[in-house]
């Protein structure tokens, strides 16, 4: 299951103060959902978020790369919001999702889990053991 490989890259690729990149977790969903850069703008217009597909290749960037530029934690969060909306549908009759200005694991592994329409089960299954 892609969402398995997703979810132990992201426990895996923290560094060692237990951040993580948002670019990398942009980039390894647009891998998992085998998207292009104007599936990732159409996602992110769902959470009413303007991007080009040239802002976008400039975050799917790796750090070593000329030009990148870190893809901010509320871009990653609206983009995550979207995905929940393009997966599950889009609820009128809830609150709209509010995008965090800090994101952190647990953040992005809710968000997947609901995007994903996983059990805490799924999610114990997947989960590296240590």
């Amino acid at each position: 299951m892609a969402c398995k490989r997703l979810l132990k890259w992201l426990f895996a690729s923290s560094t060692p103060e237990g951040l993580m990149i948002s670019n990398d977790i942009l980039r390894s969903v647009r891998y998992i959902l085998k998207a292009n850069n104007n599936d990732l703008v159409r996602i992110l217009a769902l959470d009413n978020v303007e991007a080009t597909a040239e802002q976008i290749a400039v975050w799917l960037r790796k750090e070593d790369e000329e030009g990148f530029q870190r893809c901010p934690d509320i871009v990653l969060s609206s983009f995550l919001n979207g995905l929940i909306y393009e997966k599950r549908g889009k609820d009128e009759s809830a609150p709209a999702l509010e995008p965090e200005r800090r994101i952190n694991n647990n953040i992005v592994l809710k968000k997947l889990r609901i995007a994903f329409s996983l059990k805490t089960d799924d999610i114990l299954v997947m989960l590296p053991t240590y």
